[in-house]
């Protein structure tokens, strides 16, 4: 409000940000609060350090050619067994499920802006 020389006062009309705390008492039950479909995002960096093992076996089925010139065929399974060590930086991104047992929500103040 402002008050003018003749002693009238005019409304002031203008929008102003104020910050408050306002406390909030809630008791949140599961109707309220659906936490079986609770998911949060996940867009992070992780260093991978491992070695993965790795038996097998090829299937091999080709002809191969000597320096003679004969043409022998060669079948069979070729066993490969090794350890492939990896140690790299791993992009991961998506949405993680979040499965939770009991959830307690403490009384507290919350921060609201009021506009």
């Amino acid at each position: 409000m402002r008050a003018t020389a003749n002693g009238v006062v005019d409304m002031v009309d203008q929008l102003f940000d104020v910050n408050a705390d306002v406390p909030v008492d809630l008791v949140l039950t599961p109707k309220e609060l659906n936490i079986q479909q609770l998911r949060t995002p996940l867009d992070t960096e992780l260093f991978v350090d491992e070695t993965v093992p790795i038996d097998t076996t090829v299937q091999v089925d080709t002809k191969v050619r000597t320096v003679l010139g004969i043409s022998i065929p060669v079948t069979g399974p070729i066993p490969v067994k090794l350890s492939l060590p990896i140690k790299q930086m791993v992009h991961v991104k998506g949405q993680v499920p979040i499965q939770l047992g009991t959830l307690v929500i403490p009384k507290r103040s919350v921060r609201v802006k009021v506009k």
